[in-house]
């Protein structure tokens, strides 16, 4: 099984935030034209962001922030995205569920989490 790395926006996202861990990193001049960006971790370039696993960006929210973002499955089978604070020292006050974010995978549901989570930081 291969880890899901987050995209670029989000690592950059994650970075901003305070996430400085990974042996991976994302080269921005590698964009295609449609927008989707092609992965080379042995080549360095002048601007780089972090690529974090989809999962040790969530457990560096759990541990580290007391965030827990949580996908589940809805009536209408798509998957959706939870932000739950776990702890009292957590950071965001206020339990938040995706709103019109239906997603047809677990892991873009995953990642539209990731990204909401780190914005209430």
């Amino acid at each position: 099984m291969i880890s899901q790395i987050v995209n670029f926006e989000t690592a950059k996202l994650a970075k901003i935030k305070g996430y400085d861990w990974c042996d991976e990193k994302y080269n921005d001049y590698y964009y295609h034209h449609d927008g989707t960006l092609y992965f080379n971790p042995h080549q360095s370039g002048s601007r780089t962001a972090i690529a974090p696993a989809q999962s040790m960006l969530q457990k560096w929210l759990r541990e580290k922030h007391y965030v827990a973002v949580i996908v589940d499955i809805d009536m209408t089978l798509s998957w959706v995205w939870k932000i739950i604070p776990i702890d009292e020292r957590c950071v965001i006050g206020k339990f938040s569920i995706s709103k019109n974010v239906f997603c047809d995978k677990y892991e873009s549901a995953l990642e539209d989490g990731l990204i909401e989570a780190l914005k209430l930081l």
